[in-house]
């Protein structure tokens, strides 16, 4: 967006063409002021695929103006429905989605249950810290045996490794804006 900008000031770019005026810039509040003055400072014409608008006229620009205040609201609107969604789903301990947590399966119907043999291997690994094992070792134990992430497909660092037995997902603990919250699955 700041390269089509300087571009346009600097005479290389004539038209502006986006899908719609809220495509064009993730602030409209902001960034559509600084459209309007390349219109009326460079002569830099807007086309999008669903209406254009002529910002050469007091017309146009409002309508540009209105067309991003609701595009704004919308978004925000959007915003605010998906938070309430996650309030709700922590409140009530299902998991939140994403790739499957490691000692978890995802069960038909939605929610987890616990994989067995990730289970198994975090409980030895936890049982290995216990007894003074370094998170280095177990680390390379699991790449050995061939234990990895389940999204990535990559190897335990000491960092993950590290992060996964402390997570409170395993404790059976769904935890939302530092609020903790029984979880639907199981520990």
């Amino acid at each position: 967006f700041e390269g089509l900008l300087s571009a346009a000031r600097g005479g290389r770019v004539q038209a502006v063409v986006a899908w719609d005026a809220d495509r064009l810039t993730r602030d409209p509040d902001k960034d559509n002021a600084r459209i309007i003055e390349l219109a009326e400072r460079y002569g830099v014409r807007l086309a999008t695929v669903t209406g254009d608008y002529d910002l050469a006229t007091s017309s146009g620009r409002m309508s540009f103006r209105i067309a991003g205040a609701l595009a704004r609201r919308e978004s925000e609107h959007r915003g605010e429905r998906v938070a309430a969604w996650h309030d709700r789903a922590a409140e009530q301990g299902r998991w939140h989605g994403g790739p499957r947590p490691f000692g978890y399966q995802y069960r038909k119907g939605g929610g987890l249950r616990v994989d067995r043999k990730e289970a198994a291997a975090i409980q030895a690994a936890a049982r290995a810290v216990i007894g003074g094992a370094s998170l280095w070792s177990i680390a390379r134990d699991w790449r050995v045996k061939g234990i990895r992430r389940p999204a990535s497909g990559k190897p335990f660092t000491v960092t993950q490794l590290d992060k996964l037995l402390r997570a409170r997902r395993l404790a059976g603990i769904r935890v939302h804006a530092g609020v903790e919250h029984p979880a639907a699955w199981p520990a």
